[in-house]
């Protein structure tokens, strides 16, 4: 019970709801309550007040109490108001009692089960003066409980205000049930849309309309993440097929070739020997990629990092790369501050970084191009950057060559011997890092792709 989301924000709804609808009847019915007692307490001194007037008024007129002029009011107060009076002269005699009234009252609540008319004895007396003469007094007693008429209009109060919390009490049951069930809506359609996913089912998407705006967020990221699925399941399907296409030619060549070499077809020569290791390294470097990606992608990978001076290991890099250039045909010019850039790093790893990024500017650069090595130093970064001049990267290819296997041109990756994860790796590699990388790029007019490292002033800072 209460294991389902839904059942549970129920559940605090109803506690919420229920607790506000009893306390606010409480606070109702006390604060009803006090003021009904308090509108009683003045009505009855203004009922006694009058009492007072009247007996001195017949005194003015008469020069004596009689208690006639109060017969009926004292009735009437005792039924209504739950007052009742013994009248006695200046020289204490009785002149009215109305108490009587009190013992009949009593006999018929106690019959009727209405009201109490329990009294403790005289609630008040009351000095009855003219001119400063007194005159007699009034004994007051007051009933302990409230008149029937009194009660009956509690009752009536207290009847429809449990009536109103039960009415709001239903109303918050449906209202929380109703809005439990919406909150929840969106969760298990997205409940649903994973188990599809774990189906392997990757068109399933969803919209967030008229769901909150945590919500709406949430299908958000699951329709990215699933677009991302489809992305990487079409491209771990490329890769599949245009592995086993780099796999097929090499191994189909050597198998000819050493089919010749066994059936005495070929005479093992030196240039043909020379072909055939050349078909087998290709094999090697394939095998060699997919290491390089797995051990790049490691969060554990070790680095040996040293204080590495960027201007004095990239002036011995270009130093080593410059003759591909030339022999190629293609402009290699190197940029840099000077001394003074530094940097904590893996030594081999930042030249497995620069010979990917260099090679593929020398790669995708066609003769009398230009490719620029360019170093930077930031406030707190040192800053690489690789441009050329070559064929550039398309706006559809751009947001994706940073992601494994992915290859744009294919027909081009395969004349240069690439299998779309050198960019993977390389990303892998600055990240371990803790540096950026970014690549902008025109088709046609070349790319630019800028490394940023901590530099070493910042190491110290910290």
């Amino acid at each position: 019970m209460f294991r389902t989301l839904h059942s549970r924000l129920l559940l605090a709804f109803l506690i919420v709801s229920v607790s506000g609808v009893v306390i606010l009847t409480l606070i109702i019915q006390i604060g009803v309550r006090n003021s009904f007692n308090q509108y009683l307490d003045v009505r009855r001194e203004e009922q006694m007040n009058r009492m007072v007037e009247i007996l001195e008024g017949e005194y003015r007129q008469k020069g004596e109490i009689t208690g006639e002029a109060i017969g009926s009011l004292l009735h009437q107060q005792g039924m209504t108001e739950g007052l009742f009076y013994q009248i006695y002269d200046e020289k204490g005699r009785l002149l009215a009692d109305s108490t009587r009234m009190m013992e009949m009252m009593g006999m018929m609540g106690k019959m009727g089960g209405v009201g109490r008319t329990e009294t403790t004895g005289a609630t008040a007396t009351i000095p009855l003066a003219v001119e400063g003469k007194p005159i007699g007094k009034l004994v007051v007693y007051q009933v302990g409980g409230n008149v029937e008429s009194q009660t009956i209009f509690l009752h009536s109060f207290y009847q429809s205000l449990f009536l109103s919390a039960l009415v709001m009490l239903i109303v918050s049951f449906l209202l929380s049930w109703l809005f439990s069930k919406e909150l929840t809506s969106g969760l298990r359609r997205l409940g649903e849309a994973v188990r599809e996913l774990k189906g392997h089912n990757y068109a399933v998407e969803l919209t967030g309309k008229g769901t909150p705006q945590e919500m709406q967020d949430l299908i958000l990221s699951f329709n990215e993440l699933v677009h991302s699925l489809n992305r990487q399941e079409r491209l771990r399907k490329e890769f599949t097929n245009d592995l086993a296409h780099e796999l097929r030619t090499p191994l189909s060549t050597l198998r000819s070739q050493i089919e010749a070499f066994r059936d005495g077809v070929w005479e093992p020569t030196p240039e043909r020997l020379a072909e055939t290791h050349g078909e087998l390294m290709r094999l090697v470097r394939l095998v060699n990629e997919m290491e390089q990606l797995l051990m790049a992608e490691n969060p554990n990978l070790p680095l040996r990092k040293e204080k590495i001076d960027l201007h004095h290991f990239l002036s011995q890099l270009v130093a080593q790369i410059s003759p591909l250039f030339q022999e190629k045909g293609v402009s290699f010019h190197y940029e840099s501050p000077g001394k003074g850039v530094s940097i904590w790093a893996d030594r081999d790893r930042l030249m497995q970084i620069m010979m990917n990024l260099i090679n593929n500017a020398l790669k995708y650069t066609p003769p009398e191009g230009k490719v620029t090595l360019i170093l930077r130093k930031k406030e707190d970064e040192a800053e690489i950057e690789v441009k050329d001049t070559g064929v550039g990267i398309s706006e559809e290819d751009l947001p994706h060559i940073f992601e494994r296997f992915y290859r744009g041109d294919k027909s081009r990756d395969r004349r240069t011997g690439g299998i779309g994860i050198g960019l993977s790796i390389v990303k892998a590699l600055v990240v371990a890092h803790k540096g950026r990388i970014e690549v902008k790029s025109k088709p046609g007019k070349g790319s630019r792709f800028i490394l940023s490292f901590p530099s070493i002033s910042y190491h110290e800072n910290r």
